[in-house]
């Protein structure tokens, strides 16, 4: 058997708190340790995804992928280990279980997608119920999913210096290492925040953020209807009309290749979320 290398990597950011982020649940280490995972030959390419909180500092959003199979990877940037998923179909349960959430996935043909634990090994929901499926928006774009957070504090915080470490065969450290700088080469991390005065966020008793993703080919016109996943039905939004308001909205566009860009809608809804977080997505059209 071959021998295993430890790689550590030090990423050193210009913006955010002063400290070391060592954690295995950073977006990064996790995205990293999903990919060096593989068995298959490395492809991929990266970008980070950063918050601006306002006076709550710079927080991960996340880390989107690119695989060579041509999924998309969400990889959120939550501050602790999600462990349990709840999941209803508007008002209907579908299923509450133990569940260890690693990332989102997407499929290379974007016509599903699901949640899928770490080392891919379990997926949600489990085959035989079937996936959900993304939106068709026209103009060869879709809606993949949507990331509601209770508040930005929920996120993780950024620090200046981030270390990842994997484990690597002796033999192919140096190859992983060079993928590693590859899948970064020449990619975006945009810094996102919300559409209005960002210091309010530290106040965030009675809204949350919303984040919609859309996936079209590199260039594509910026979505801008009504079809944004927002989450309601069942128990885990309170005082919520959806329709009854017209949300300021911020939008980034995200080029992970030469075909392939992922567009984030970020917004603040009126209402309150009951859980930390919501993952929705929205298979029928609902945009006035």
């Amino acid at each position: 058997m071959d021998k295993q290398d430890t790689i550590r990597i030090r990423w050193q950011m210009p913006r955010g708190e002063l400290g070391v982020d060592s954690d295995p649940q950073n977006p990064l280490n996790a995205s990293l340790a999903k990919l060096f995972s593989e068995k298959s030959d490395l492809d991929f390419k990266l970008s980070m995804l950063l918050f601006d909180a306002g006076a709550l500092g710079l927080r991960w959003f996340g880390v989107l992928v690119l695989t060579k199979g041509r999924r998309l990877l969400f990889f959120p940037g939550t501050i602790s280990k999600l462990d349990r998923i709840e999941a209803y179909k508007g008002n209907t349960k579908r299923w509450n279980e133990q569940f260890e959430f690693d990332h989102i996935s997407l499929e290379g043909d974007r016509k599903t997608w699901h949640i899928t634990s770490p080392g891919s090994n379990t997926h949600l929901p489990k085959r035989s119920k079937g996936s959900p499926k993304t939106l068709e928006l026209g103009e060869d774009r879709c809606l993949w999913f949507a990331f509601s957070v209770q508040s930005p504090a929920l996120l993780k915080k950024l620090y200046r210096e981030t270390i990842v470490t994997f484990t690597s065969p002796e033999s192919d450290s140096e190859r992983r290492l060079s993928e590693f700088n590859n899948a970064r080469d020449e990619m975006e991390f945009p810094l996102m925040s919300i559409n209005g005065d960002i210091d309010s966020l530290k106040e965030l008793a009675d809204s949350f953020l919303h984040f919609t993703f859309i996936i079209g080919k590199t260039g594509f016109n910026p979505y801008l209807g009504g079809n944004i996943a927002l989450p309601h039905g069942g128990p885990y939004v309170e005082s919520f009309q959806p329709g009854a308001v017209q949300l300021p909205s911020n939008t980034f566009m995200v080029n992970m290749s030469d075909d392939v860009a992922v567009q984030i809608i970020c917004n603040v809804v009126p209402g309150k979320l009951a859980m930390p977080y919501s993952v929705t997505g929205q298979e029928a059209n609902n945009a006035n």
